[in-house]
């Protein structure tokens, strides 16, 4: 048996290792690790979790590759819990639905991250992922926990890249949209004392998450990121929240404005100024190529391939609109949605060379609040299709020209065009639908 490579050591290259192995080379390093002769236990015991959670069993029947991923994933927690990666391996599938699935695993496990957090010498990782299960059920122990851990890793390097004012902002939130109690009364005298710009950002994230229909959080949820960024101008996580307020807002509008009846939305488009027509066109393109889809996925093709016309249609629209007023703060958003829009119709439409030449035209305009903080769901699934029909060069170009008008995306897209240039399937494209 080889020794375990460095390169394993990255969750997208320990992908690829083992969806290479062969039924004998599983059976090789279960044995090894059963014998206590691996002298690499912790990278191998990583490496098999990965192979059974891709529905690997090497030689073994289903029943017993649960078993064994069961006993790694206990081992993990109980002699590793050195990163977060840790616990994204020892994550067991209880679902209905899934061959892999073992809910009295996934039970014990859990059971297991709470019962090391309990200890005194519990390790961050494991308090930050106790405290994630008891979130719901047990919000003080859970509390308890994340205390204990930012104490002992105040600048949260071991749990990197987790956070723990994520979580303890989640946690804020769930307090506060449980109702009047003296829990919210104490989580509210916090918040309003704290000068802490990271919490305030991400327990405001969390009301927008859990709370995004509720209209009485939303002076809240202004307020907290108004600190925040007044805290700090530069935040982040701030500026993320804002924008996806800002966009639930315009989507609100959108519908008040057009109606819900999807067939007069382009007449009634027509009739609105070309600045709120510039607003609205980027997401009536997306409805309708999420609408086309879904026709394409039913089996309706004729309803599928009027659903894109009617996306290419406002889409070239938003386009044209975005270069006639580059100075609208829209335009840079505007014209970077419509032309992922117009890549996956071509895509679709298997022209592949229009896909990428609207791909790589996607960020060939300025930036502004909104293109810089703003995520876009199917923007993985376009990118991984293209990678998947060889155009590693040109997802190449369209990551590192991205990363330079979208910062909440810079790291991931240049660390991915990384991945693809050194041979690796970057992480984007592993968890893409």
């Amino acid at each position: 048996m080889d020794a375990v490579p460095e390169a394993w050591r990255t969750r997208a290259a320990l992908q690829q290792v083992v969806r290479q192995w062969t039924a004998a080379d599983v059976e090789a390093r279960e044995r090894a690790v059963e014998a206590g002769v691996d002298p690499d236990e912790r990278e191998t015991r990583r490496a098999l979790l990965t192979f059974y959670g891709f529905g690997g069993t090497g030689t073994a029947t289903r029943e017993q590759a649960k078993a064994r991923r069961r006993r790694h994933a206990l081992w993990l927690v109980a002699h590793d819990a050195g990163d977060v990666e840790t616990i994204h391996l020892a994550d067991i599938p209880a679902g209905p639905g899934d061959d892999t699935a073992d809910a009295e695993g996934r039970a014990l496990v859990e059971a297991a991250w709470i019962e090391r957090a309990g200890r005194p010498d519990a390790p961050p990782v494991a308090l930050f992922h106790a405290a994630s299960l008891l979130e719901a059920d047990d919000p003080a122990r859970a509390r308890e926990f994340l205390t204990r851990g930012r104490r002992i890793d105040p600048d949260g390097a071991a749990i990197a890249p987790e956070r723990w004012t994520v979580a303890l902002g989640r946690l804020a939130a769930r307090v506060l949209m449980s109702g009047a109690s003296p829990a919210a009364d104490t989580v509210r005298r916090e918040l309003e004392a704290t000068t802490d710009a990271d919490l305030l950002a991400d327990t405001a994230a969390a009301l927008r998450q859990f709370g995004h229909d509720d209209a009485a959080l939303q002076p809240l949820v202004a307020t907290l990121l108004a600190r925040a960024l007044a805290l700090d101008p530069d935040h982040p996580r701030a500026h993320v929240a804002q924008v996806r307020a800002i966009r639930a807002a315009r989507t609100a509008r959108m519908y008040a404005d057009l109606g819900t009846d999807r067939n007069t939305w382009i007449g009634g488009l027509a009739q609105l100024p070309e600045a709120t027509q510039l607003e609205y066109l980027p997401e009536v393109a997306e409805h309708w190529l999420v609408s086309g889809d879904g026709f394409g996925r039913s089996g309706n093709p004729a309803s599928a391939e009027l659903e894109r016309l009617r996306a290419g249609r406002v889409a070239r629209r938003a386009v044209e609109l975005a270069a006639r007023h580059a100075d609208d703060p829209a335009a840079p958003a505007a014209h970077f949605r419509a032309e992922l829009v117009l890549a996956a119709i071509a895509l679709r439409h298997g022209d592949q060379g229009g896909a990428v030449a609207h791909l790589l035209e996607a960020p060939e305009t300025t930036t502004s609040a909104e293109l810089a903080w703003a995520s876009h769901d199917f923007e993985a699934d376009l990118l991984t299709a293209l990678l998947d029909r060889g155009e590693r060069a040109a997802i190449v170009r369209y990551l590192e020209r991205t990363a330079r008008v979208r910062p909440v995306v810079r790291d991931r897209w240049l660390a991915a065009a990384r991945d693809i240039r050194e041979g690796w399937r970057p992480a984007f494209a592993a968890h893409a639908r």
